[in-house]
């Protein structure tokens, strides 16, 4: 096996009787935003030798008093502390508060023409800066992104430019626009988490992943907020209250405000690099089943897109837009 492909702990067991060996592991591991591991290995081989004079002198340096620091501090300091849900949930009733200013008195839909101008144009944008504003308030200090402020700024200006391209409209520029927004934004967030680490493509597929948990998390709390929100129309309905439409809006705006950042907050942990969140959860085995299921469903749509598809309708997408809209909602879907 090569070094560089070999398990973090095993490079450490192998140089652990070479001081320099071991600095430049550890150096290593920072510039690929792999300090986590690191200190997880540390902690296990301390643990295992005690009286190891050059293991204890690490254990000091990275502050692993509890050998088992290093291999679970994410459930001390992590997703799990209540400032990190305290700040995830202000964030979000900010997020829910302005959705509700944002879709005024049409149906908070991503629709041009169902809903207001606002509203398609502006929810994805402003989901992208309260992911990042709660990203930025909930990493611990000398940790928080530094491109967070400058990610934000991109995103409010894309709203803003795609305001001027379609604002008032609802015709197929419009409806690209509405269909492409929300991504711009969320590769937005990618890059201001992964970017600043060496093994870029490594963080980026993993922050992928934790997307998709994320996605996972949003549907369910969708789901219990619909529960919910049925549950009590009908007890006042039974009492003889009628709730008035725009009351229902405004509630329905606020409910999806609120449900992006506490996904987020669900499945991801500021503290850490993408790629060093944890792989215990639920969702995330729940998302590797569904990929394998769809796997194959997958390659047989996208091998039929490539074969027949574009060869066949290659220039419709340049004369048509409905057939562009099509042509990027496949590849979207695809992906």
């Amino acid at each position: 096996m090569a070094t560089g492909s070999m398990p973090t702990k095993d490079r450490i067991e192998e140089a652990r009787d070479d001081p320099a060996a071991l600095e430049r592991l550890y150096r290593q591991a920072l510039q690929r935003g792999q300090e986590r591991a690191f200190k997880a290995a540390i902690a296990q081989l301390f643990e295992g030798s005690p009286e190891d004079v050059l293991l204890s002198a690490w254990a000091c340096r990275l502050d692993l008093e509890d050998p088992s620091a290093g291999a679970a501090p994410r459930r001390r300091a992590g997703a799990g502390s209540r400032r990190h849900w305290g700040i995830a949930v202000v964030t979000s009733i900010g997020c829910g508060a302005l959705f509700a200013l944002f879709a005024g008195n049409k149906p908070p839909v991503p629709i041009p023409g169902e809903a207001s101008p606002l509203f398609w144009i502006g929810w994805g944008p402003l989901t992208a800066v309260g992911v990042l504003v709660f990203i930025a308030a909930a990493a611990p200090e000398g940790k928080r992104p530094r491109w967070c402020a400058g990610a934000a700024t991109v995103a409010i200006i894309a709203g803003l430019l795609s305001a001027l391209a379609a604002w008032g409209r609802t015709d197929d520029t419009a409806t690209l626009i509405a269909l492409h927004l929300p991504f711009v934004a969320w590769s937005i967030v990618g890059a201001s988490v992964t970017l600043r680490h060496a093994d870029r493509a490594r963080q980026f597929y993993a922050f992928i992943v934790e997307s998709m948990e994320a996605i996972v998390a949003g549907g369910i709390y969708l789901f219990a907020g619909l529960v919910f929100g049925g549950l009590t129309v009908g007890i006042f309905a039974v009492l003889g209250l009628e709730l008035s439409q725009d009351v229902l809006r405004v509630a329905a705006a606020f409910g999806i405000g609120v449900i992006p950042v506490l996904a987020v907050a669900s499945v991801y942990d500021p503290a850490s690099t993408p790629a060093e969140q944890s792989p215990a959860t639920g969702l995330a085995r729940i998302l590797k089943i569904m990929t394998w299921l769809l796997l194959p469903l997958a390659l047989g749509v996208l091998a039929l897109y490539v074969f027949w598809f574009i060869p066949a309708y290659f220039w419709r997408p340049f004369n048509e837009r409905e057939a562009l809209i099509v042509y990027n909602a496949t590849i979207i879907a695809i992906l």
